[in-house]
Order: structure tokens, then C-alpha cells, then sequence
């Protein structure tokens, strides 16, 4: 019975890493569309669609961003103006694809909440059946705010309705929940990562080389200072073939330099964080007219590539 039991643990680990593979390759290549057009969007990818949400895809339907207002979107003329941007944005947000099993949930702590793709109503969306297709979200406020679980300060929101998974595998010990650091603790802070500062910028690290910033119109400290971007990062080389595949990031900044301007691309190998910007207004920058959505041409820095 127990060489039994052994073969079948054997058998549904190795099915589990060839699912795994295939599942990581079909990424890399769905990755590089998006469902909503690299804009944002109410009406994807949930239904029914969250009213104060927007969402933007970031490729092939596997990863998003998004925006949590604290009212509904229904009858607002312009949530991208920048009154009500600054007034009314709650939380920013990454959401991964996956099920509702513990397997699946993303090892990373941040991710407290699963939304199902399909539910009755939005509020009968939140968690589910074992298996259920749907999201996995960080929440990221961006402001001080008064929810019903307690007082949330800005920087990731633990307590955002967490949604606990069950099990598929109860005799299976190879899915855990890794303890991640974050060299920000959790929280958003401007003398992070970079060294000068970029003034306007407010940046949170999501650990494993990875984080999220907001990119302001003026230095961040400036009264009225406007949000104009939200954005990611993946830490990196700058090379071309360290430059992340994923659509979007075009512009690469070092850890270290004589000044922020001197920070933009550097020398081959420099070390530092690969950039997204996705704008939340329409403006007008010294590349043309941006609308809200992914930026393609935010600075764009083409990386030497050093293995030829």
C-alpha cells in the first residue's frame, strides 16, 4: 500500500511539473497581445464587471493591473481626470490568472484575494468553489483610508478581504507560501531604489526583483503634485538580453548615478530596474500625445546587446 501511494505521489508530482512547463511556455507566447489593447478597460476581465475597477491587460490575459476606485465608475464623465484621480483612487493593483486552490495561489503574501472570472454578482464573486477560474489580487492603497476591516495606510493591504483556497492535494508538501521580503516594507517610499531619487516618483518593492511605482507630474512632496503614471519594475541588467520579453518595458534606469538624468539607460551591464509606465491621463509628452493605457514610447532606452 505505501509503494501504492508512493507511485501515485510520483506520478502526480511529475504531471504537475509537465503542466507547469507547458503552462510557462504558452505564457511566453501569449504574452505578447493584449486582451484590452494595452488600455484600460471596466468591462474585462470579470463577469460580472466590477464597477469601480479598471483594468488594463498585460499580456495574453495571464497578468493585469488595475485601478480601485471608492464609488462606482457608471456615471463618472472621466475617472482619468486629475481632480477625480487624486480624490477618488483607492488602491493599484497586480492580479494574476489562476484557480481557487491553494496549489495556485501565488506564492508571494501580497495576494490575499481571488475574484472568479463568472459569479452571479460581483459580491458573490469573492472566493469560491473549489477550482473556480478567476484572479489573484494585491491591493496596494494609495492613500489613508477607512475600510471595514480597520484603518489602511498606503502600501499593501493585507487584510483586503483575504480569500483562503482549499487544498487539491491533501498529501502533497511541494506548494507553500514563501515568506517574501520587501526592502520597502510593503509600504511606498521615495529613496527606493534609486540612487539619486527620482523625486516624482513613489515606489514600493513586491520582493524577487520586482515593484510598483506612481509617477507624478512634479516631485511628490510638491503641493498638487498630479498622478500621470502607474507603472512596474523588474530588476535587471542593461542589456538586450536581459531586457524583460514581456511587452511594455522600454525603459531602463541604473541603481546608481551622477544624477537622475544620468540614470536613464547606462552603460552595457549597468545594473538597475527594467520600466513600464502605463498613463492614467491624456497628455502630452516631448514623444507625442499619450493616452491612458501602456506607454511604448515613455523614454525609450535600447539596450546594447553584449553577446555578439
Amino acid at each position: 500500500m505505501k509503494l501504492f501511494k508512493s507511485s501515485i505521489s510520483s506520478i502526480l508530482i511529475l504531471s504537475l511539473m509537465l503542466l507547469l512547463f507547458a503552462g510557462f511556455s504558452g505564457v511566453a507566447e501569449a504574452r505578447t497581445g493584449s486582451i484590452t489593447e494595452w488600455q484600460w478597460t471596466g468591462d474585462w476581465p470579470l463577469d460580472p464587471p466590477l464597477p469601480d475597477h479598471l483594468w488594463v491587460d498585460l499580456g495574453g490575459g495571464e497578468e493585469a493591473m488595475f485601478l480601485h476606485f471608492n464609488q462606482s465608475l457608471e456615471d463618472v464623465d472621466d475617472p482619468f481626470d486629475p481632480d477625480f484621480l487624486n480624490e477618488n483612487l483607492m488602491y493599484v493593483g497586480l492580479a494574476i490568472r489562476g484557480r481557487f486552490f491553494a496549489e495556485e495561489r501565488p506564492t508571494n503574501p501580497a495576494y490575499t484575494h481571488f475574484h472568479q472570472l463568472s459569479a452571479e454578482s460581483p459580491e458573490a464573486g469573492h472566493g469560491g468553489e473549489a477550482g473556480d477560474e478567476g484572479y489573484w489580487l494585491v491591493h496596494i492603497a494609495v492613500q489613508d483610508l477607512e475600510r471595514p476591516w480597520g484603518e489602511v495606510e498606503p502600501g499593501v493591504d493585507f487584510d483586503f478581504m483575504p480569500t483562503e483556497p482549499p487544498a487539491q492535494f491533501d498529501d502533497l508538501d511541494i506548494f507553500e507560501t514563501y515568506d517574501v521580503a520587501s526592502a520597502t516594507d510593503w509600504e511606498w517610499r521615495v529613496d527606493w531604489p534609486m540612487d539619486p531619487p527620482l523625486p516624482d516618483h513613489l515606489w514600493i518593492d513586491l520582493g524577487r526583483g520586482r515593484a510598483m511605482f506612481l509617477h507624478y507630474d512634479r516631485p511628490v512632496d510638491e503641493e498638487g503634485a498630479e498622478l500621470i503614471y502607474v507603472g512596474d519594475a523588474i530588476r535587471g541588467r542593461f542589456t538586450a538580453e536581459a531586457q524583460p520579453d514581456i511587452p511594455g518595458f522600454v525603459h531602463f534606469h541604473q541603481l546608481e548615478a551622477e544624477s537622475v538624468d544620468a540614470g536613464h539607460g547606462g552603460a552595457p551591464g549597468a545594473e538597475g530596474y527594467w520600466l513600464r509606465h502605463i498613463a492614467v491621463r491624456d497628455m502630452e509628452m516631448p514623444w507625442g500625445e499619450v493616452e491612458p493605457g501602456v506607454d511604448f514610447n515613455f523614454m525609450v532606452t535600447d539596450p546594447p546587446a553584449i553577446s555578439e
